[in-house]
């Protein structure tokens, strides 16, 4: 009897998106098992559990309460929104975040390219 392989299905892509159910920005680069490592109260970073490439640690963040955050500090809160702006501002607001946002998250945005959501209208 004959193996079956099957073909993938799809392949994983990085992405950032805005879900709207629980207000907040998710940014992923790797579909891989991950700890969420909470930084502020707007702020969680994603940790891959088992490194693969030594100094690849985290694999994405989300932004929670991101849209209310825009509208409470000044930002467009619906339509395309860059990421960047938001958390340029979340620099401002809450130095707690700093190195967070400096070293992981917004390299992430310029490295992956996935600097732009949708905020529903």
């Amino acid at each position: 009897m004959g193996s079956l392989v099957l073909p993938a299905i799809c392949e994983f892509v990085p992405f950032s998106c805005y879900d709207s159910a629980l207000d907040c920005i998710r940014a992923q680069t790797e579909d891989c098992s991950v700890t969420e490592v909470s930084i502020t109260k707007n702020l969680t970073l994603l940790e891959r559990n088992y490194k693969e490439e030594p100094g690849v640690q985290h694999v994405g963040f989300y932004i929670e309460g991101a849209r209310y955050f825009c509208e409470e500090n000044g930002l467009p809160y619906t339509g395309k929104v860059r990421i960047d702006q938001i958390v340029t501002k979340m620099l401002e607001v809450d130095t707690k975040s700093t190195p967070a946002i400096l070293d992981i998250v917004l390299p992430i945005l310029a490295d992956y390219k996935l600097d732009e959501i949708e905020f529903p209208t």
